[in-house]
């Protein structure tokens, strides 16, 4: 789940409609066009943290291809049952 403490937009969607995140990830792509989990042209820019939205800065980014992008949030969808089913959190 997304913690998105806010900014000078309403919602995390609304930041990733904006012109302001259109503009950071062409640039994030320009820099970064191949996926790094595969090789393969990158088409995501992906927030490894939520931590600094509207401030991403490099390392919170990661190039994906649209195949890549949908594992990952698979994976990070299953590490989060995982950590509330230990946690007990979500009972």
């Amino acid at each position: 789940m997304i913690k998105y403490s806010g900014g000078i937009f309403d919602s995390y969607q609304e930041y990733l409609a904006s012109w302001l995140w259109e503009e950071k990830r062409d640039e994030f792509l320009r820099i970064r066009p191949n996926c790094e989990m595969c090789g393969k042209k990158a088409t995501l820019a992906h927030h490894k943290t939520y931590e600094n939205v509207e401030n991403e800065r490099l390392k919170d980014l990661m190039a994906l291809c649209h195949n890549c992008h949908k594992k990952t949030h698979k994976k990070e969808e299953k590490e989060d049952v995982d950590i509330k089913t230990i946690t007990g959190e979500g009972l």
